[in-house]
C-alpha cells in the first residue's frame, strides 16, 4: 500500500494566484525544478569557480544548504519557527484540544525549517520545496472526532506552514541574491 509522505491537502491560492509579489513561489518553482542558481548550479554551469557557499559556510552551497543547514540564515529559521509555533499553539487552543496532545503537533512546528527524523518521513526538511510533512497522524479522530472541525483544524495549520515555508525560502534566497549583486556591484567599480 502507497501511502503519502507529505500533506497533500492542497497550498493555499494566494501566494501563486494573487499575491502582488510571486518572488516566493518564483524561488519554489526554481527549486523544485532544480534551477535555483545556488553555488553548486552555476559552478556545475561553469559560471562560478567553486560550488563553496558564497555566505561564508564551509560547505557546498545546495538548495538544501541555504535554506536548512546555512548558518548565515539559522536566525531567521528560527525566529520564523518560534512565531510558526506560537500561531499553531493558538489554533490548536481554539479547536478544543488539550495541551498534552499539541506536544506533537508543536514539536513538528519547531523543527519544520530542521532536519528532523521525527517531522519529516526522508529525515531531510523540504519546507523551500513547498513540501509539509503530514499532520493527520498528528490530529486524529480520537483528538478531534468532527470530521468538519478536523479538516478546518488540518486546512488552516497546513496552509498556515505552507504560506510561511514559501516566504522563509523567498526571504533566504531574496537575501543571497542582494549579497551577491552588492559584491558583484563593488567589483563591478574596482
Amino acid at each position: 500500500m502507497l501511502s503519502h509522505i507529505y500533506d497533500t491537502s492542497p497550498p493555499p491560492d494566494y501566494p501563486y494566484s494573487r499575491a502582488l509579489s510571486a518572488h516566493s513561489a518564483v524561488i519554489q518553482l526554481y527549486a523544485r525544478s532544480g534551477q535555483l542558481p545556488t553555488a553548486e548550479t552555476l559552478a556545475s554551469r561553469g559560471k562560478l569557480p567553486s560550488s563553496l557557499c558564497r555566505m561564508g559556510c564551509d560547505a557546498v552551497e545546495s538548495m538544501h544548504h541555504i535554506f536548512v543547514d546555512c548558518i548565515h540564515f539559522s536566525h531567521w529559521r528560527i525566529d520564523t519557527a518560534s512565531e510558526l509555533v506560537a500561531r499553531t499553539a493558538a489554533k490548536l487552543n481554539e479547536a478544543g484540544l488539550p495541551d498534552e496532545e499539541q506536544v506533537s503537533v508543536l514539536l513538528a512546528a519547531k523543527s519544520l525549517f530542521i532536519d528532523d527524523d521525527l517531522t519529516w518521513p526522508l529525515r531531510m526538511s523540504q519546507y523551500y520545496l513547498g513540501h509539509i510533512p503530514s499532520l493527520r497522524g498528528f490530529i486524529t479522530v480520537a483528538n478531534i472526532p468532527g470530521v468538519v472541525k478536523r479538516r478546518k483544524l488540518l486546512t488552516h495549520i497546513s496552509a498556515d506552514w505552507h504560506t510561511t515555508s514559501i516566504r522563509l525560502a523567498g526571504r533566504i534566497f531574496g537575501s543571497i541574491q542582494r549579497t551577491m549583486a552588492a559584491r558583484a556591484a563593488e567589483q563591478f567599480c574596482l
